[in-house]
C-alpha cells in the first residue's frame, strides 16, 4: 500500500474533497482542487462558484480530461487497434449513469448546470483550459497489447452496455469501499500508475509552470499526492485549505452486503474469467515474441 496525503475524508458518511492553496516565496498561488468525477450537482456548482472569482482575478484554470473527438482521432492517425484499445478503456453510457441511485451526476453535467440533453455531455466552463494527455497518448505509452490482454474486470466493463441492477449495486459497493480506503490514506499501487498518474501529473505541473501568474488545477483526488509533492519540490507551501461535500455514501452494512454478493458472483464466474485471460494471452503471443526479439537485439 502507498501512503497518501489526506486526499479524501468521510464525515458522517459524507464524502468530502479538499481545495488547497499553495504559495511560493514570491507569493504566486496554485490552487489544487481535488475532484471526484461523479457527485451531487451542488458539489460541482459550489466549486465552480469558488473558482470563477479566481478566474476573474486573472488566475488560469486548468483541468484534466483525456477524451478526444473524432477529428482528434483522424489528426492523430489512430489505427484500428489503437481505437479498439481506447474503446476498451473508455467509460460507457452505463458507467456514466452508474451513480444515479446515489443522486450523483457526471462532473461535466455538474459544472455545466441543469440537466443535459439525452446523449449529450456538457462542456467545461468558458475559459477553462485542458492540459492533459489524450486518450491516444495514454494508449501509446501503455501499449496496445497489454490493454487488449487484460480481461474485462466485471459486468461494468465496456462490453456490458446494459448491466443488470445487481451488477450496478455491486459496482457501487466496490466504489464506496474504494472511497473509504482512500479516505483512510492508503491506495494499492497499479501497473498503470507510471502513465495514468505520474506522467499526467508531470503534464499538469509543466503546464502550471508555464503560467506567469496564479493557476487553478482541477484534478481527480488520486492525483493530489503527486501534484502536492511536485509543488513542494518547487518551493510551494500550503497556505489555505477547505473541504467540500461530494455526497453521502451508503451505510456500511449495505456496502458490506453488496460486496459479499459481488464476491460470490465472481467466484461463480471464476472459471470463465480464467479462460478469458488464457485466450487473451494466446492472442498476444505473437506480439510478445516480437517484443522479446527486439529486446534481445538491443542487448
Amino acid at each position: 500500500m502507498t501512503p497518501l496525503v489526506n486526499i479524501l475524508r468521510i464525515q458522517n458518511r459524507y464524502l468530502q474533497t479538499p481545495m488547497r492553496l499553495y504559495r511560493d516565496e514570491a507569493g504566486r498561488g496554485v490552487w489544487l482542487v481535488g475532484l471526484v468525477h461523479h457527485g451531487q450537482r451542488s458539489y460541482y456548482q459550489a466549486l465552480k462558484q469558488l473558482v470563477l472569482p479566481l478566474q476573474e482575478n486573472g488566475a488560469a484554470v486548468h483541468y484534466e480530461d483525456t477524451v478526444m473527438t473524432e477529428e482528434d482521432f483522424v489528426a492523430a492517425g489512430v489505427t484500428d487497434a489503437e481505437r479498439a484499445a481506447i474503446d476498451r478503456t473508455a467509460p460507457t453510457v452505463a458507467q456514466l449513469e452508474l451513480y444515479a441511485p446515489w443522486g450523483w451526476v457526471d462532473q461535466l453535467d455538474g459544472f455545466g448546470g441543469g440537466a443535459p440533453a439525452v446523449g449529450v455531455r456538457r462542456s467545461w466552463p468558458t475559459g477553462w483550459e485542458r492540459h492533459d494527455l489524450r486518450e491516444i497518448d495514454i494508449v501509446r505509452l501503455r501499449g496496445v497489447a497489454p490493454i487488449a490482454a487484460k480481461p474485462p474486470a466485471s459486468d461494468m466493463a465496456p462490453s456490458a452496455r446494459t448491466p443488470s441492477k445487481l451488477a450496478r449495486r455491486v459496482r457501487l459497493a466496490r466504489i464506496a469501499v474504494e472511497f473509504w480506503t482512500l479516505a483512510n490514506g492508503v491506495r494499492p499501487p497499479k501497473p498503470t500508475d507510471p502513465v495514468i498518474l505520474d506522467r499526467r501529473n508531470d503534464v499538469a505541473i509543466e503546464a502550471a509552470d508555464a503560467v506567469p501568474g496564479d493557476v487553478v488545477l482541477l484534478w481527480g483526488c488520486t492525483h493530489l499526492d503527486g501534484l502536492q509533492t511536485r509543488l513542494a519540490a518547487r518551493g510551494y507551501t500550503l497556505a489555505e485549505q477547505s473541504w467540500h461535500t461530494v455526497g453521502r455514501l451508503p451505510r456500511p452494512t449495505s456496502i458490506v452486503f453488496w460486496s459479499v454478493v459481488g464476491l460470490l458472483a465472481n467466484l461463480r464466474r471464476l472459471p470463465l474469467s480464467i479462460e478469458a485471460a488464457r485466450a487473451a494471452h494466446n492472442r498476444n503471443k505473437p506480439y510478445l515474441s516480437e517484443l522479446r526479439e527486439e529486446l534481445a537485439k538491443k542487448d
